[in-house]
């Protein structure tokens, strides 16, 4: 059933928190500044309203997880904190004769509410923001950040040995010990050392295991799934264990590898707010159309609306522009090229032409799937000495210009420079939630749980980002009388 929070409080605890709390603190602030009521709103549903026993207020169990991302702690840690500290006790609402939930009610609280209310509970104090004036409408901010899964990355050998023996323990569990799936499965010894030779010999191993199982036995189909995927030949390995499969293996860079996942945040330039956010597999690539989609989707449905976007060179492509522009918005988007041919050509949009250094104007164009090349007159091209246009079979220069390219093009070096430099507050914030926030690796494992991490990490910073702001906001001089 769910249980209501008793906001009094009698005389010792009034005395006590007089002479004992701090005069001036942010939590204290965002105590008084922020309402947290939508918390109750958005999960009355998943309580029994008139039978069971009463549960712990939800607004009281979404403000101790608050305080544990707001100082990196775990659940152990932020129950030990509550009965000892008399601020915390103050910010969650308990009284000093209040029990404190155990560290077991904050998980079962966490996965009651699952991925979706949080990011309903996150979308609230966005739409708190924005009815307080906070959030501006020029520049929106897109990136994403990688984030270390908390496994141990073992080898091949020893991630396929892994795979058979959890599809072994659940077929024992449910049909017996079966002798002949057994002799597929060694001890828990670990392989540190192989040859070529061994890892085949275990990849084929893995084969005869797998069509067993999928003869005679209708469990552990995850498992199973992910197994032919790390043996299938075709394609790129990505499955880094199977603790935590929903992590990947993927790159920041071409020299950094990492084992995790990405988190995708579109943010507001000129309050430094997250406005949205989505988590995906480490090997996911977050400039893929599909991803930006997403981002710009949840912000409309925010009621979160800017004049323009600003991305890194990864999201230089024609489907992301095409959705920008669907949106009424600009393109501050730097090209994924550094030397182009086009660089010495004019481009006219009033015509759709290309003008050469010589003056000569294209001719025609042939549209590509992600631009068109432009064709110049072979009778101007063969007349021309002007050294390094690369001449087609025909004798005629044909140049490639890309749609973001035709998009920078048309927008002043100036404003391109300022719209790079707003990009790098995104940067920022994500070293601020490394730093501080623990966002640097996960605390659980599997993907709706690293996405609850980081929709509370991002909902503790703009919580206070917000008390900045608003108290910013309130030593503004008011304006003169007229």
């Amino acid at each position: 059933m769910l249980g209501k929070q008793d906001g009094a409080s009698d005389f010792f605890d009034s005395y006590v928190e007089q002479r004992l709390l701090p005069k001036e603190h942010e939590l204290l602030d965002i105590d008084a500044k922020i309402d947290f009521s939508f918390v109750e709103e958005e999960v009355e549903d998943l309580y029994c309203s008139d039978n069971g026993r009463p549960s712990y207020p939800p607004q009281q169990m979404f403000r101790i997880l608050f305080l544990e991302y707001y100082y990196n702690l775990s659940d152990v840690e932020v129950v030990k904190q509550l009965q000892v500290n008399i601020l915390f006790r103050r910010f969650v609402g308990l009284s000093l004769k209040d029990t404190v939930p155990d560290d077991s009610s904050l998980c079962v609280f966490r996965v009651r509410l699952g991925e979706d209310r949080f990011w309903r509970l996150f979308s609230r104090l966005t739409e708190q923001s924005s009815e307080q004036g906070l959030l501006g409408d020029r520049l929106k901010v897109i990136d994403a950040t990688h984030v270390v899964a908390d496994i141990a990355v073992p080898n091949m050998i020893n991630m396929l040995r892994d795979g058979r023996r959890r599809i072994l323990k659940k077929i024992e569990q449910q049909y017996g010990l079966d002798e002949d799936l057994g002799q597929f499965c060694p001890n828990n010894s670990e392989c540190h050392r192989y040859s070529k030779e061994q890892l085949v010999e275990e990849v084929q191993q893995t084969r005869k295991f797998l069509n067993l199982v999928e003869d005679g036995y209708e469990v552990a189909k995850q498992e199973r799934k992910l197994l032919r995927e790390a043996i299938d030949p075709t394609r790129k390995r990505t499955l880094a264990s199977f603790v935590d499969p929903d992590a990947r293996a993927g790159h920041t860079s071409s020299r950094h590898l990492f084992v995790g996942y990405k988190v995708h945040v579109s943010q507001d330039s000129s309050s430094q707010l997250v406005t949205s956010l989505d988590v995906l597999p480490g090997n996911a690539n977050e400039g893929k159309v599909d991803h930006t989609k997403r981002l710009l989707q949840r912000d409309e449905q925010q009621g979160v609306h800017h004049k323009a976007v600003v991305a890194d060179s990864l999201y230089d492509n024609r489907k992301n522009y095409n959705v920008i522009w669907n949106q009424q918005m600009r393109a501050y988007i730097p090209s994924r090229r550094k030397k182009r041919r086009a660089d010495n050509f004019h481009y006219e949009p009033q015509t759709d032409q290309l003008i050469c250094p010589q003056g000569k104007r294209s001719i025609g164009k042939v549209q590509r799937s992600d631009g068109d090349i432009y064709r110049f007159s072979v009778t101007d091209c063969r007349r021309c000495k002007l050294k390094g246009c690369k001449k087609g079979v025909k004798g005629q220069v044909n140049i490639y210009l890309s749609e973001g390219e035709k998009a920078r093009r048309m927008i002043p070096a100036y404003e391109m420079a300022q719209a790079m430099n707003e990009r790098k507050k995104v940067e920022r914030k994500f070293g601020q939630a490394k730093r501080h926030y623990g966002l640097r690796r996960t605390r659980y494992r599997c993907r709706w749980r690293m996405a609850i991490q980081a929709l509370m990490t991002f909902f503790v910073i703009n919580a206070k980002r917000m008390i900045k702001l608003l108290t910013e906001k309130q030593k503004e001089p008011s304006p003169a009388p007229i």
